[in-house]
C-alpha cells in the first residue's frame, strides 16, 4: 500500500506497539475486519460473508462460498486438454478437515491455515484477511496424487445477472450465466485471466487469481477450475506439489464503479523489494482509473526513446492525461511496431489522449 505508480518508496519495519493492534478480529470461527465479516462452518467453508458497508450477504441464504468440489473428469479423448460438459454429473465435496491453525496474526493481516485430506492428496488452504485491503486471499499448497479428477472452487453470488465478465489481455468480455441455448451450452467453461466478475448494477463479487484461467458458470455461481489430473498423454503429469493463489472481493455498485482491474494487477504484479533508502519517486501516472499503463520500455530501434503502451479497461471512452516526472521533448502516438503516426502536444511533461472503449494506444516519448 502506498507504492507510487511506476516508481519506488522506502518503507521501514518497526514494532507496532499499541498502534500495531490487530484490526482483524478472530473469535471462534468468525473473522472480522473493516470490510467483511466472515463465518466458517464446521467444515471450514465460508457459511457467511457480509459486506459491511452495505450489510449484504454475498452468497444466497443457505449457500456457502469457497467450497471445493472434486469432479469425475473423463473426456472421450485429448484428456489433458478437453473438459466435457457432463463433467459435473459425478462429484464429491471435499470437507475432510484434518487441521486448522492461526499461522499469522498482526496489524497487517491474519492468516488461518486449513488442511484437508482428499483420497491420497493433501490440500493446504491459507485464508489471508487484510487490515487495509478489501480482499480475502486463499493461498494453496496441494500435494496432488490423483488421476482423472477435476478440482473446482464454488462461489455462489446473490445477484441478478444473466452475464459474467471475464478479464483478458487489454480488455474483458461477457458470457452468459445460463445454458438456455446450444450456443450458451457450449460455453460451459471459458477463459478468464486475472479476474472474473459476477454483478448487477448494485452489488458484485469478483474472483481474482494468479494462474488459474478456466471458469464455468452455474446460474448464480462462479466455479474456478483449480487442478486436473489427466492420465494421458503422460500418466503422472499433474502428480506433484502445486502452489497457487486466488482471492475474492465484493463491492457496492456496478462493475464500472469497482476497483477489480487494479486489484487484479496487484495480485499478479508484485512489487520488487530490495534493501536500501531512496526518495519517493513516480516515473509515470495516468489521470483516469480505467486507463491502464501496461508497459514501459525502450524503443526497439535503439534511439533511446521510451515506449508506453496503454489501454482502456472498462469499455468506457474517456479522455485522460498521462504525466511523467521525466523531461519530455516530443511525443508521438505510434502503431504497435513503434512507427510514429501523429505528434502529440506536450505541456509540463503531460500529454492528453482520447481513448475509445477497449482501445490500445502506443505512445513514444523523446526525452530532453
Amino acid at each position: 500500500k502506498g507504492v507510487p505508480a511506476k516508481g519506488y518508496k522506502t518503507f521501514s519495519i518497526v514494532h507496532g506497539g499499541e498502534s500495531g493492534e490487530n484490526t482483524v478480529k478472530v473469535e471462534n470461527k468468525t473473522i472480522e475486519n473493516k470490510f467483511f465479516t466472515v463465518k466458517f462452518d464446521k467444515d471450514m467453508n465460508i457459511a457467511s460473508l457480509i459486506h459491511k458497508a452495505t450489510g449484504r450477504s454475498v452468497a444466497p441464504e443457505g449457500e456457502v462460498l469457497n467450497k471445493i468440489y472434486a469432479y469425475d473428469d473423463r473426456p472421450f479423448n485429448h484428456e489433458a486438454w478437453d473438459i466435457k460438459v457432463y463433467f459435473d454429473q459425478k462429484y464429491t465435496e471435499i470437507n475432510d478437515v484434518s487441521a486448522v491453525d492461526v499461522t499469522e496474526s498482526g496489524p497487517v493481516r491474519t492468516v488461518i491455515k486449513v488442511t484437508r485430506k482428499f483420497l491420497s492428496s493433501t490440500i493446504d488452504q491459507s485464508f489471508i484477511f487484510y487490515a487495509d485491503l478489501p480482499r480475502i486471499d486463499v493461498d494453496y499448497t496441494v500435494d496432488w496424487k490423483e488421476k482423472k479428477i477435476l478440482l473446482k472452487a464454488d462461489f455462489p453470488v446473490d445477484v441478478n445477472a444473466t452475464e459474467a465478465t471475464y478479464d483478458i489481455q487489454f480488455g474483458n468480455y461477457k458470457r452468459p450465466t445460463h445454458r438456455n441455448t446450444l450456443w450458451d451450452f457450449a460455453q460451459f467453461e471459458v477463459v478468464g485471466h486475472k479476474w472474473v466478475d459476477l454483478s448487477d448494477n448494485s452489488f458484485g463479487l469478483s474472483v481474482l487469481n494468479d494462474c488459474k484461467y478456466g471458469i464455468s458458470m452455474n446460474e448464480n455461481a462462479l466455479e474456478l477450475t483449480l487442478l486436473r489430473a489427466a492420465a494421458a498423454p503422460e500418466m503422472h503429469a499433474d502428480n506433484r506439489e502445486h502452489h497457487f493463489t486466488y482471492g475474492f472481493t465484493a463491492w457496492e455498485g456496478s462493475f464500472a464503479d469497482s476497483d477489480v482491474v487494479r486489484q487484479g494487477y496487484e495480485m499478479n504484479v508484485k512489487p520488487v523489494i530490495t534493501a536500501g533508502v531512496v526518495d519517493t519517486f513516480s516515473a509515470f501516472g495516468v489521470e483516469k482509473d480505467n486507463v491502464i499503463l501496461e508497459s514501459v520500455k525502450l524503443a526497439e530501434d535503439g534511439s533511446g526513446d521510451l515506449i508506453l503502451r496503454l489501454y482502456e479497461a472498462k469499455k468506457a471512452a474517456v479522455n485522460t492525461k498521462v504525466f511523467t516526472a521525466l523531461n519530455v521533448a516530443q511525443a508521438w502516438t505510434c502503431n504497435m511496431l513503434e512507427k510514429k503516426e501523429a505528434e502529440v502536444a506536450v505541456e509540463d511533461n503531460t500529454v492528453s489522449l482520447d481513448f475509445r472503449a477497449f482501445e490500445i494506444k502506443t505512445l513514444r516519448l523523446k526525452l530532453a
